[in-house]
């Protein structure tokens, strides 16, 4: 995504009152089917607000796609160091790609949430992947949210998970820094994103995953 989009774009939100009050906790990792997540989605109404509003209002979440990456031979998980647009997560690892949903991932009158957050999730991975073509298809694991951070105050994550057939065919862009595949039990270790150790909840059967404070 170039600067101007970055400094100008519109970007999907929910408003927060008409969110189940169990996402809306101080942690949350919370599995759950697609349809439950998308059902609760349309019953708060999508909103298009300029991004430069939205990260300065908590009365909306702005959604994120979320997706981690899974080698399917290994079992080991994509994770990168934080550079990027989001200045405030610099030096953070993480295990998820993931972006903003704009009003080009879906038509003025496509009235269907999880199509629209479902074609930016599919544009974020080809902006940030130069090579995904072993990657499947993402499968939704469930929803993370946190409400310490100033980041976390004002989006929600949608977590997926990919299997990469073939690590070695898996290519980053350049935003992706010091991109390399590890064991679950090694990430943990590091200095990872609060929405990293939330996500890895919904991925991993090894708990329980201590939140870094």
């Amino acid at each position: 995504m170039n600067d101007y989009l970055t400094e100008n774009e519109n970007v999907l939100c929910l408003k927060r009152r008409l969110l189940p009050p169990a996402w809306m906790q101080t942690e949350v990792s919370l599995p759950m089917s697609a349809a439950e997540c998308f059902k609760a989605v349309h019953g708060a109404g999508i909103h298009w607000l300029p991004r430069a509003r939205a990260e300065s209002d908590p009365s909306y979440k702005q959604v994120i796609p979320y997706v981690v990456l899974r080698s399917r031979a290994a079992g080991q998980l994509a994770c990168y160091r934080r550079k990027g647009r989001e200045r405030r997560l610099h030096d953070l690892w993480s295990v998820g790609i993931g972006g903003h949903v704009n009003p080009e991932d879906g038509a003025e009158n496509d009235r269907r949430p999880a199509d629209i957050i479902e074609k930016g999730l599919m544009r974020e991975l080809g902006e940030e992947l130069t090579d995904c073509h072993t990657v499947s298809r993402p499968i939704f694991k469930g929803i993370i949210n946190e409400e310490i951070t100033d980041v976390g105050t004002v989006h929600l994550g949608l977590v997926y998970m990919a299997e990469a057939g073939d690590m070695d065919n898996v290519a980053p862009g350049s935003e992706l820094v010091d991109f390399h595949w590890m064991e679950p039990p090694s990430i943990v270790r590091m200095n990872l994103e609060l929405w990293g150790r939330l996500a890895l909840k919904l991925i991993v059967d090894e708990q329980p995953i201590s939140s870094r404070r």
